[in-house]
């Protein structure tokens, strides 16, 4: 997790471990990210961030609505009183 700061107050970012999978350094196998990037006037940019060997299996879906239900719950600074909405730009970098 990557914890925000005075600069970084509307970046939270969370990484999707795979519980069942380590890689070459005994640590469990990372399949990507959720979280907020930053504010603009249209609300929150939230997204994700997944490894390509990963599409499909469903693993980012669960992690972006675990995401969702934890931010809504959660208490401090700006997530006691939630923007009016997320706003999120597509891009597909990978391989089709």
């Amino acid at each position: 997790m990557i914890l925000p700061t005075k600069e970084t107050w509307d970046i939270d970012k969370y990484a999707l471990l795979l519980k069942d999978e380590k890689n070459e350094k005994g640590e469990l196998k990372m399949v990507g990210f959720v979280g907020t990037n930053r504010w603009c006037e249209k609300g929150l940019e939230v997204g994700y961030c997944s490894n390509i060997k990963y599409w499909g299996t469903g693993f980012i879906t669960e992690g972006f609505k675990a995401f969702l239900e934890l931010y809504w719950t959660l208490p401090g600074t700006f997530l006691s009183s939630p923007f009016p909405s997320f706003v999120s730009v597509i891009s597909s970098r990978g391989k089709n």
